[in-house]
């Protein structure tokens, strides 16, 4: 029996616009009367999930920044963080200084960003939605960006859109000199950095054993390889058709894509009871 249900937002429960669609939104109304728990799981900051979806009577809790921190969300708390040494950040910064890609840094729901890159958004290959989601959501950083980074107190995460495969290749091995630190990717070119002990899955687990949350009744959506993790500890796992091929491969199921409304279709399509049978 489906309880929970842990829904990515961009790519799967959001359109590509970054809006939700009106079967969605049903859904939304369905599980505040079913008494069903509904809890994002995004690689945004909780500043940057839509205040509709968190004002919805059945979402409590909001997993964010790919598992960095969680929040209760009727109190607006963070109640976990799992961050970034401020010092490994910094080391991080001067040893990519040679790779032409953005540095963005995730603090305290704020996204800091260098000015001279994002005057230059338009170099690394974001579609015109995602465009206008990074252009809207960063902080322009004039001052020297070393200097920056030791004034902040804490440090959820990192991301860097970058301009190639190569550079993509080059900035990987420079990542995983630091086993201190884990990446995945929600995007054809952007690596988002993390506490090695930071993810979606990571995190799902904690509010498991300290909200009282039985992970077998809790059923994943998601699209992208940031959501794996996620994967691996939901009772049931379901991945979008815009879906990445090794989301696919571990998935119980596949629905339509996140322009179709594919979390609330899967529903339509198992209304008994919500009891799902996995595929076989």
């Amino acid at each position: 029996m489906i309880k929970t249900i842990v829904s990515d937002l961009d790519g799967t429960f959001l359109t590509d616009d970054k809006q939700i669609t009106s079967k969605n939104e049903a859904l939304l109304e369905a599980c505040n009367e079913l008494g069903l728990h509904f809890i994002p799981a995004s690689g945004r900051l909780f500043s940057s999930i839509s205040e509709h979806i968190l004002k919805q009577e059945c979402v409590h809790y909001a997993i964010c920044g790919n598992g960095s921190t969680i929040y209760d969300v009727k109190k607006n708390e963070e109640i976990y963080f799992c961050g970034i040494d401020k010092s490994l950040v910094l080391k991080l910064y001067q040893e990519c200084q040679y790779i032409d890609a953005t540095f963005d840094i995730f603090s305290d729901n704020h996204i800091y960003s260098e000015a001279n890159m994002m005057n230059r958004l338009n170099d690394f290959g974001l579609d015109e939605y995602t465009y206008e989601y990074v252009k809207k959501s960063r902080t322009s950083i004039h001052e020297d960006f070393k200097i920056f980074i030791l004034k902040l107190k804490k440090i959820d995460r990192l991301n860097m859109f970058y301009k190639s495969e190569k550079d993509s290749l080059i900035l990987l091995e420079i990542i995983k000199k630091h086993p201190e630190l884990s990446v995945s990717t929600s995007l054809k070119t952007n690596l988002e950095i993390m506490n090695v002990f930071a993810s979606k899955g990571n995190a799902l687990q904690w509010l498991c054993q300290n909200r009282d949350i039985d992970d077998k009744s809790t059923i994943a959506f998601g699209d992208a390889n940031n959501d794996i993790s996620l994967f691996q500890v939901a009772g049931y796992k379901v991945a979008m058709s815009n879906a990445c091929v090794e989301l696919k491969i571990i998935a119980d199921y596949v629905t339509c894509t996140n322009n179709e409304s594919g979390v609330a279709h899967f529903f339509e399509e198992n209304k008994q009871e919500y009891e799902i049978k996995k595929r076989t």
